[in-house]
This record gives structure tokens, sequence and C-alpha cells, in this order.
């Protein structure tokens, strides 16, 4: 009796044995036929920034994988819907622009909280024509200053530091092959809201200047204005 139940204990775990690998052979082939694709776990509108709360990873049949479909959500977080993405649906690479993005819209280049704003300029004030996008220059106000019953003129750095993100009115100007028609006439900055208020006065009230900087150099020295009558002093 011992004997018949060792062979029925054998069988048993013969049989558990191959049960297990008839499952494992079940699910790598039904790995092998589904992919996985990133959804849209909210209604996600048209210019709305994707943060991890909006996306999941879902198993799929891979035959209905889009083409285009996005595989690695590192590659959508942070980007801005170019139209509205509904909820399940998968995100397509094409319905994502990067906010860094050199082509399409020119407004996905301007990062979060910040401003484009354009300013004149030719030979002289623009450095020669030298000016490139994603150069950075400092900006210089010259205008009239009234002391007293006079009126002397000033030089004065309005903002430091700041980005280029476009020359001339071609936006592909931040291609790094693109090079801008002599002469050119605009450039336009990146810069805060509130830079964008002091440029836009300052170019209505005087004449500005951009000054190019070292792409290493971001220091901030706190230059002073100067009037003409202290350049002999």
């Amino acid at each position: 009796m011992k004997k018949v139940y060792l062979i029925a204990f054998i069988l048993a775990l013969l049989a558990g044995f191959l049960l297990y690998q008839y499952m494992l052979a079940l699910e790598d082939r039904y790995r092998e036929n589904y992919t996985s694709v990133v959804v849209a776990a909210v209604n996600i509108e048209e210019n709305t920034q994707i943060s991890a709360d909006m996306i999941r990873i879902e198993e799929i049949p891979a035959e209905g994988v889009h083409p285009s479909a996005a595989v690695d959500s590192k590659s959508i977080l942070g980007g801005i819907a170019s139209q509205t993405i509904y909820e399940g649906e998968q995100i397509l690479r094409t319905k994502v622009k990067q906010t860094r993005e050199r082509e399409g819209k020119m407004s996905y280049s301007v990062p979060e909280g910040m401003r484009a704003l354009t300013i004149p300029v030719d030979t002289v004030s623009g450095v020669s024509g030298f000016l490139r996008a994603m150069d950075r220059v400092d900006i210089i106000l010259i205008g009239l200053l009234e002391v007293g019953d006079q009126k002397k003129e000033i030089a004065d750095v309005l903002v430091e530091d700041v980005e280029i993100l476009a020359v001339g009115t071609n936006p592909d100007s931040r291609k790094e092959s693109y090079v801008p028609p002599e002469p050119v006439s605009v450039i336009t900055l990146i810069v805060s809201p509130q830079d964008a208020v002091k440029l836009s006065l300052g170019g209505a009230t005087g004449r500005l200047m951009a000054v190019l900087r070292s792409p290493v150099d971001h220091e901030k020295p706190g230059v002073t204005s100067i009037m003409n009558n202290e350049l002999w002093q």
C-alpha cells in the first residue's frame, strides 16, 4: 500500500511540474503576442504638459499597437499635447511635442513661466550679424534721462544672460545648420515676464543694444548705469 501511495505522490508531483511548465509556456506565448504601450489615464487637453498621473502602461495585443505609439513613458513625460488625447487612447509620439523641440510651433520652445519677446537690431546693435539662436546676450538701453532741467544720455543694462530664441523671422533659425540672411532686423529673446515689460518700455523710449556673452559665462556682475558726462571721469 505504501508503494502505491509513493507512486501516486510521484505522479502528482510530475503532473504538477508538467502543468507548471505548460502555464509558463502559455505566459511566454501571451507575452510574445502582447506589447506594453503608454495610454492616457485621463483626458489630456491640447497644450497640456503631460505628468506621470496622466498616463499608464497597458499590455495590449501586438497587432493593435499603433506604429507611432509610445512604449516608454520617459519619452512622453514633460512633453506637451499638440492635440486632445482621450482617456484610454494610445499616446502617439506625433501628438506630443517636447518643450525644447527645435521644429514645429515656436511656442513649444518657450520654457514654462517665460516669455518670447522680439526686439529690433541692426548691424551695430546686433553684434555685426554674428548673433545666432541659443546664443546668450545682455541687453543695454541707451536713452535720455531728465536730470533737473537737463536731459542727459544714459546707458544701463536692462537684462543679463538671456537666451536668443530665434534670429530674424524664420523659425528654422533654431536649426544648427541655419545661416541667417544679412542684415538681420530682429531677434527674439526668452525672458521673464518682468523683463519683457522692461524691454518693451526700453525699446519704446530708447535704443536697445545686444551684447554677446560667452556660452559658459552666466555671472551677473551688476554693472551700474553711466551717463555721458561720466565717460571722462
